[in-house]
Order: C-alpha cells, then structure tokens, then sequence
C-alpha cells in the first residue's frame, strides 16, 4: 500500500507543468504568475495567484468576453506562449476580478449604459459597474440597477 501511494503521488507530482505548478492541493486550483500586474513575477519572489481550473476563459479567436455582470475582466493567460504585447493577437484569457473595484472618480456623462433590468452589455473593451450617481446600490437590495461602461480598472 505504501509503494502504491508513493508511486501515485510521484506520477501525479510529475504531470504537473513548471509553468502551471499546483497550489491548490485537491482543491482544484492551479497557481500562475498574477497577470493583472507588470513585472517578472513569481521569478522575483511576487505573489502568484491561485486560479480555479474552472475559471471562465476568455479572448481567443473567438473574442470569449467574460460571463455578463459578472464583474471579470478577461486577462491574458500568462502560462502559454501566447503574449497579446508580442504580436499575439488572439491569445487566450482567463476572467479575473479586477485589483481595483473603486469606481473612477469622474464618469463621463456619455459613457454607455449598461445592466439594468435589461441587462444590457458594454462595447467591447469597456467593463460595466454599478452607476453610483443613480441611488441604486445592488449590494443593499437594489434589484436591476443600471450600470455605466467603463475602461478596466487596472
């Protein structure tokens, strides 16, 4: 029984990828350089982040946009090849929660509506967020409150 487990945590210890090393044990998540910020990453001792295995993918050749009213942003997958900033126009994505959720201090008066009962979605590039300047606020029992599009805030 010892020689079995030892063999089958040494063959599942070995299918896992340098790139797209386990931190999440059984749990199911995968643990990768955080691409929502510039830099070397893990390889200069900054935090990598534990991604789901199961979360929502995005971008490609398809333009996938992240589930609608979600609050994810599509952000390249930094464990391929594939770097949108190298020529790379059609990389994959992963959907991540933004690092900044403060809305911006000023909305333009002709930024796009979004959400609402609707549901209405933002252009492409734009992100929608709870318009602020309206009273409805969907975290204090507001139900359908309308949104404005916004560039990501990252």
């Amino acid at each position: 029984m010892k020689v079995t487990t030892s063999l089958i945590i040494a063959t599942l210890a070995a299918a896992v990828s340098a790139d797209y090393q386990s931190c999440g044990g059984f749990r199911g998540t995968a643990c990768l350089d955080d691409p929502r910020i510039d830099g070397c990453g893990m390889a200069c001792d900054a935090p990598g982040i534990c991604i789901p295995n199961k979360a929502p993918q995005c971008g490609g050749p398809r333009k996938i946009r992240c589930p609608y009213g979600s609050g994810l942003v599509c952000y390249d997958k930094p464990n391929d090849d594939c770097d949108p900033r190298n020529g790379g126009v059609k990389c994959p994505g992963v959907c991540l929660t933004p690092l900044k959720q403060e809305p911006p201090a000023e909305i333009s008066e002709d930024a796009p509506f979004c959400g609402g009962i609707g549901g209405l979605p933002c252009p492409e590039g734009l992100v929608c967020i709870d318009d602020p300047r309206d009273g409805c606020d969907p975290k204090k029992g507001g139900a359908d409150c309308g949104g404005v599009c916004v560039s990501p805030p990252y």
